[in-house]
């Protein structure tokens, strides 16, 4: 129903105003609910959230658009995911109903006497700027959305450069994959010197990526995003496989060094969560 009515919004020749917003919510601790407090501890929740949506619309429409607005509406898209779009919303528009959606979910929500903080990020797409198509225009709202919550932003807009991002960024995993298996990564090692006698006492393992078009590629580019996506307990093994051989083989050669090298602490975490389970 929501895409049939943006669709009727965004066809030529429709009545309603040329140009408005999309705002994509996701809450931001709606899993933590429900593993804690129980599923319908979090269906309350969003019965909560969707009546505090409703009234945040009612004081929109007429408000900040003025006479040019018309009925906004909402759906909840699944899960924890709300769509709200406003007709006739401009961008100084967009920004009041963003803020206003983020005071009026700001108060806790009493759930069986339990306060829970349910929170949510925003983001904004507008039309026709941001797309005429209601499923793109969507899509960028969500990819404003997670924006908003890798910020740590109540809200943000539709940028098309941080698309362009996110694609290169999703380009990089698939590449980041065939690296470990076509041995692209290498392991380059830097010396610890102790100062008192200005020896080599160990070396630092570092990763560095020879890609075949970036070139040397440095980890500040893809680790992070290996780290955002659970990649990174690839690399991870990939580099205590091959620091622990070079290990041996310099204890070998009659050279020990103590090698160290750089976990991730999700990678830790997962780790122990897995050994806690098993």
């Amino acid at each position: 129903r929501l895409m049939q009515r943006l669709q009727a919004i965004l066809a030529p020749g429709s009545d309603a105003p040329m140009y408005g917003v999309v705002l994509y919510l996701n809450l931001d601790r709606f899993q933590v609910i429900n593993d804690t407090l129980g599923h319908a501890a979090g269906d309350a929740v969003l019965r909560e959230v969707a009546m505090r949506l409703e009234n945040v619309i009612g004081g929109l429409v007429g408000g900040v658009m003025g006479a040019t607005g018309t009925d906004g509406f909402m759906a909840r898209l699944g899960g924890d995911e709300f769509a709200v779009v406003l007709p006739g919303a401009d961008d100084v528009a967009a920004g009041e109903a963003a803020r206003a959606i983020e005071t009026a979910l700001r108060p806790v929500i009493e759930v069986n006497s339990q306060p829970v903080d349910a929170g949510a990020s925003v983001g904004v797409a507008m039309y026709p700027a941001d797309a005429t198509d209601p499923g793109v225009l969507l899509q960028r709202a969500s990819i404003a959305m997670v924006q908003a919550k890798r910020s740590n932003q109540a809200y943000a807009h539709y940028e098309a450069s941080t698309d362009v991002v996110q694609r290169e960024q999703l380009s990089l995993l698939g590449e980041l994959r065939h690296a470990v298996q076509h041995s692209e990564l290498r392991a380059c090692y830097q010396p610890k010197i102790d100062l008192a006698t200005g020896r080599v006492s160990g070396v630092e393992a570092l990763v560095r990526w020879r890609h075949p078009k970036r070139g040397l590629t440095l980890p500040a580019v893809f680790m992070p995003y290996a780290e955002k996506t659970g990649f990174v307990r690839v690399i991870t093994r990939w580099m205590l496989a091959v620091t622990l051989r070079q290990c041996g083989r310099w204890a070998g050669w009659g050279s020990p060094l103590e090698v160290s090298v750089n976990l991730s602490a999700l990678d830790e975490l997962k780790e122990a969560e897995e050994r806690a389970n098993s």
